[in-house]
């Protein structure tokens, strides 16, 4: 009986992960659609504020901080738009500007 009542409750489980993975991968979807008609819009030297603006709040971000030439170092970012659709679009920063964009 023990056995009986784990197991639903173990597919229960995966029943309520798997609805939540559907109802993200449909919001990564549709700020995939969105941003897809704004892309253009996002130009190489703008700033994080200025792109935030235009897009929006990214679906993913990281950050860490590399050394440079100079001695000092640079905050490098990277914000992501439709991490779990068929297209993501992909901002990278340093120093806070745009230094890469991509559509993956």
């Amino acid at each position: 009986m023990l056995f009986k009542l784990l197991g639903g409750a173990v597919c229960l489980i995966i029943l309520v992960a798997a609805l939540n993975l559907g109802k993200a991968a449909n919001h990564d979807q549709n700020t995939s659609n969105r941003v897809a008609g704004l892309w253009s819009q996002v130009y190489i030297g703008e700033s994080e504020s200025d792109v935030r603006s235009v897009l929006g709040k990214p679906d993913d971000t990281s950050t860490f901080t590399t050394s440079n030439f100079s001695g000092g170092t640079d905050k490098m970012d990277t914000w992501m738009y439709g991490t779990l659709s068929s297209n993501t679009y992909s901002l990278d920063f340093t120093n806070g500007k745009v230094t890469d964009k991509s559509k993956m």
